[in-house]
């Protein structure tokens, strides 16, 4: 390779790593705005609603949800191939396969919408509303799902923002829509609107969603592009058909997990299950949220390692992830159920005894996946043997499929969320025995695996010496007590670790290095867990 050549490829390295870390600097931002707006709005929904209103209106997005769950194997699809257009710099390509995007979408809007409408009773019903809000939830419903399913027109002009690199962008946009969205929910709520409100922010939110996006794409691709719905060729759409069936295993597991749980709580027993089972979602949700900021940059960083053949550093990456994941994961989980109860006060006004439980369920599915599959699935995507995932991902269905039948119908309404968190977490064990078995890979899960138990114990320590928060507390006394009995969690946590060997203490040490020279660098400094 020549030096001209040698230099004009270390500045693409160099750009495309500037690229990702604005993108992932822009992902957090987006989801953190989001998401913070988004736990705004539901207190205001309890007290206007109620908390079975409220239920009423998770089991009303919840259906909203499965009806659209097609959207992200839509754009996930069509990013995979634009990509490839883009990097082959055919931009002709790209602008094909966005026509065959909005082609797609505007054909199941208009095969879903007669349908919806034609179902709208039978999906009251399955929701079960309450009385109060029956009628409305009839009109509201179907032209709630009718405005998402259009929404996959955004979806379409996202992923060309994605294979442009601007995925950063696009979160940007749709964060801002999300915005936008409850905004318009909460004004509505505050004028007595009710489940209209509902209606209102989502059609603010949807058109915001689409001019937005389409804006962006006419400044990053140099112009206006054709909106004229295409339909594919049979040789555009078998690959895309593959690849979207993989996706869509993916798509109906997660819709397994959580929107199917707030169906099947609504009807086994009641909204009231739930509202609390959507307190408690939101708030063990989080630590997906906050993971989710890592895996794109561990993927790139993989796929990087093992284009040039260095194995051996991808094993080291994958050991340091291992211990890393565990050790910040941990730290948000032992904080969040050590005083939930107080976050609860904090952030609804009051205690709600009911949504303990389903938390405490729903974390343990959770961060055993994300510390046993966390770091391998972004792995398997960086080195490209994604069939490890998938087969991963069809045992998790299979096993939530199966036990849901078995666990609601001994246990009741908490028997459904029992089904999916353990699930996930049985099928997580099958897929790191699966990726030893076809990896080489260091031995590190046992250790990582420690971890889990070790939260236990940091909980139960910190609830035991915290107690009962007061009846009374306001919710500035409640922040007050989440920071002590958060931090005093979290120190236990990282003793408890330490003692166990969990996490080695000149790793620690080395950890702690590397954070204090981040705010306070030296020069000629490098650290290697």
């Amino acid at each position: 390779m020549t030096t001209t050549a040698y230099a004009r490829q270390l500045d693409n390295v160099v750009a495309i790593r500037k690229r990702l870390f604005q993108n992932s600097l822009l992902l957090g931002v987006s989801r953190l705005l989001s998401t913070c707006t988004a736990l705004i709005s539901v207190p205001i929904i309890v007290v206007k609603l109620g908390l079975t209103g409220y239920g009423g209106w998770e089991a009303i997005m919840a259906i909203a949800a499965i009806c659209t769950g097609f959207q992200q194997v839509i754009s996930g699809a069509l990013v995979w191939k634009m990509s490839e257009a883009y990097g082959n710099d055919n931009r002709a390509g790209i602008e094909r396969l966005a026509r065959i995007g909005i082609g797609v979408a505007l054909a199941l809007f208009l095969l879903s919408c007669p349908t919806v409408w034609a179902l709208r009773y039978q999906m009251v019903a399955l929701s079960n509303i309450p009385a109060p809000y029956r009628a409305v939830a009839r009109w509201v419903l179907p032209w709630l799902v009718s405005q998402m399913v259009l929404g996959s027109v955004g979806e379409t002009f996202g992923a060309v923002l994605i294979s442009h690199q601007r995925a950063g962008v696009m979160t940007l946009i749709q964060s801002g829509a999300v915005v936008a969205n409850n905004a318009f929910v909460i004004f509505g709520l505050t004028r007595g609107w009710q489940l209209w409100s509902l209606l209102a922010g989502n059609t603010v939110g949807v058109a915001s969603t689409i001019i937005g996006l389409y804006i962006a794409v006419t400044r990053i691709s140099g112009g206006a592009i054709r909106v004229i719905p295409l339909l594919p060729k049979w040789t555009e759409a078998k690959p895309l058909l593959r690849y979207a069936g993989f996706l869509a295993i993916g798509c109906v597991s997660v819709i397994l997990r959580d929107q199917t749980d707030k169906l099947v709580l609504a009807n086994v027993g009641s909204t009231l299950w739930t509202a609390w089972f959507g307190m408690a979602s939101r708030l063990a949700n989080l630590i997906l949220i906050v993971c989710g900021f890592f895996y794109v940059p561990l993927v790139s960083a993989v796929a990087a390692l093992n284009a040039r053949g260095d194995w051996a550093g991808v094993r080291k990456l994958y050991d340091n992830v291992m211990v890393a994941l565990p050790l910040l994961m941990g730290a948000i989980v032992v904080l969040i159920a050590s005083a939930y109860d107080r976050l609860l006060v904090m952030w609804i006004g009051r205690p709600v005894p009911q949504v303990g439980p389903l938390l405490f369920i729903l974390l343990a599915g959770n961060i055993t996946a994300v510390v046993l599959t966390g770091a391998g699935t972004s792995l398997c995507k960086g080195v490209g043997r994604v069939e490890i995932e998938t087969t991963y991902v069809v045992v998790c269905v299979v096993l939530n499929i199966t036990l849901k039948f078995i666990l609601t119908w001994i246990l009741g309404p908490i028997g459904s969320v029992l089904a999916s968190a353990s699930s996930w977490a049985l099928s997580s064990v099958v897929f790191i025995i699966l990726l030893h078995r076809i990896l080489s890979l260091p031995r590190v899960t046992l250790r990582a695996a420690v971890s889990v138990p070790v939260m236990a114990a940091a909980v139960a320590i910190a609830r035991l010496a915290a107690g009962a928060p007061p009846a009374t507390s306001t919710r500035w006394h409640a922040a007050l007590s989440v920071s002590e009995i958060g931090l005093f969690a979290i120190a236990v946590y990282i003793v408890l670790l330490i003692a166990t060997g969990a996490l080695p203490l000149p790793v620690f040490r080395r950890m702690g290095s590397i954070c204090r020279d981040a705010i306070m660098p030296r020069r000629g400094v490098r650290y290697e867990f």
